[in-house]
């Protein structure tokens, strides 16, 4: 199906950029604990802050938007519960993001 062939594409280059992200795209500080509602993610510039919240955000538009997610029957109410869980743990990243470099001014945006 064209869509979910889109969708797969859209897919496999977000995780291809993840895979190949130069290295000052990992934090150089983090801490994420269960005791922590959101977790400490520092990062080394504006740029990399702006980069990664975006890579999560365009994680949140596929998880949400994925065409094989079933929409009724009995597999629909299990899938619904998994991208809740997901959609949680990707917010509350983007916000860790944003307070734990609260000098970059395009974190909040």
């Amino acid at each position: 199906e064209r869509t979910v062939a889109g969708w797969k594409d859209l897919v496999n280059a977000r995780d291809q950029w993840w895979q190949q992200r130069p290295s000052y795209f990992n934090p150089v500080y983090q801490d994420q604990s269960e005791s922590l509602f959101f977790p400490e993610l520092r990062y080394t510039s504006d740029a990399v802050v702006f980069g990664i919240q975006m890579y999560h955000f365009s994680h949140l538009l596929l998880v949400t938007h994925n065409p094989q997610i079933p929409r009724l029957g009995p597999g629909a109410r299990v899938a619904t519960k998994a991208v809740d869980e997901d959609v949680i743990r990707t917010v509350r990243i983007i916000c860790g993001i944003a307070e734990s470099n609260p000098g970059t001014r395009p974190a909040y945006a």
